[in-house]
């Protein structure tokens, strides 16, 4: 309880704030206010939070349906495979949930508000970080299996990279399957 309590006295603290007036720094007009921003708040809602995401398609249309059922079939079933071949299901069902989701949320931001959609999903720059995420695992990845000072040699990681040492006592010890260094892979390679 004492740890919550500075929390606390600063939430109280800027709940006496006031928020500054939209746009001034810029030198634009105070936009109005929206009329319904909840109504809004759901409606985006709707577009992001499986199952509601198919009530969302449907407002789009026969075609945005069919495309967000497509996109949901093809998650499914590359998230069975992934669990028929022995990867571990809960994190590939949340991964499944959040690429139906994003995918679905794209989809209906496209068709609402394309220029918006051009500059979130479109730029190059979002799909270079979705890769990049994707690649923070090489380096694990390459400890793992090429172990540690082989990994410098043969890839060029540096030692704060790839690591220094092979192999980690402590954790083949204490968890079970710890040997296993091929199981993970498609697990560590995604995340």
């Amino acid at each position: 309880m004492a740890v919550g309590v500075p929390g606390l006295l600063l939430a109280v603290w800027i709940a006496t704030l006031k928020e500054p007036i939209r746009g001034m720094v810029e030198g634009l007009p105070e936009p109005e206010k929206h009329p319904a921003p909840f109504r809004a708040f759901g409606a985006e809602l709707v577009t992001i939070v499986p199952p509601l995401t198919l009530i969302g398609a449907a407002m789009g249309g026969a075609r945005a349906l069919g495309y967000n059922l497509v996109a949901l079939a093809v998650v499914a079933a590359a998230v069975s495979g992934l669990i028929a071949v022995g990867e571990p299901w809960p994190q590939w069902v949340a991964i499944g949930i959040g690429v139906y989701a994003v995918f679905s949320w794209a989809s209906a931001l496209k068709r609402r508000d394309p220029p918006t959609f051009a500059l979130i999903v479109g730029t190059p720059a979002f799909l270079c970080t979705v890769v990049a995420y994707g690649l923070n695992a090489f380096p694990q990845l390459c400890r793992e299996f090429l172990g540690g000072a082989p990994c410098v040699a043969r890839t060029g990681c540096d030692a704060g990279v790839g690591g220094v040492h092979d192999r980690q006592p402590w954790r083949d010890r204490w968890v079970p399957g710890a040997d296993d260094r091929r199981r993970g892979v498609g697990s560590v390679a995604a995340g």
